[in-house]
């Protein structure tokens, strides 16, 4: 009688296996608040969606701070300065640095290195507000005609903006 089980078991550890590695994150601040602390949380999972700390580091008298934790699959985290915050999309092995004024976060949030293009191109898509200018046309429009046309619209620009982030 054959023993498959050892080899399902292996192959079962295989594909539900990942890499972690470790994810530096580096930052300057323009206007930081005095004594401020940078925080990177995500979320456990998609069921319970209880925010887990990643990883805490002050702001310098410079502005800048830095971090470094574990990272174990692709996915969503966010990094919060004081009453601002940023979605991050994060890879294992993601080296990040990024500027920014705090006054003005969102307008002039820029990241380079290893895991930039992802994070740059969600940066671009909160300054675009597709869904929120969605949702405020909603109540402009009297004509299913145009209210589709509207929406076409946004979403084809929305798409346009993905794309000029695309790389190869």
């Amino acid at each position: 009688k054959p023993r498959m089980k050892p080899l399902i078991t292996l192959l079962s550890f295989e594909l539900t296996w990942s890499a972690t590695a470790p994810v530096p994150i580096s930052g300057t601040f323009v206007n930081a608040p005095i004594g401020s602390e940078v925080a990177i949380t995500h979320y456990n999972n998609t069921i319970e969606w209880d925010e887990v700390s990643i990883a805490k580091a002050k702001v310098d008298e410079q502005g800048r701070f830095s971090a470094t934790f574990p990272w174990d699959k692709a996915g969503p985290a966010q990094m919060q300065l004081a009453d601002q915050y940023t979605k991050l999309f994060l890879t294992p092995g993601d080296s990040l640095h990024f500027t920014c004024d705090y006054a003005n976060f969102d307008s002039t949030l820029h990241y380079t290195g290893r895991g930039s293009v992802p994070n740059n191109y969600m940066a671009a898509d909160v300054l675009a507000a597709f869904d929120q200018k969605a949702v405020q046309s909603i109540a402009q429009f009297d004509n299913a005609d145009h209210f589709v046309y509207v929406m076409d619209s946004l979403e084809q620009m929305n798409r346009e903006l993905l794309q000029s982030y695309d790389t190869p």
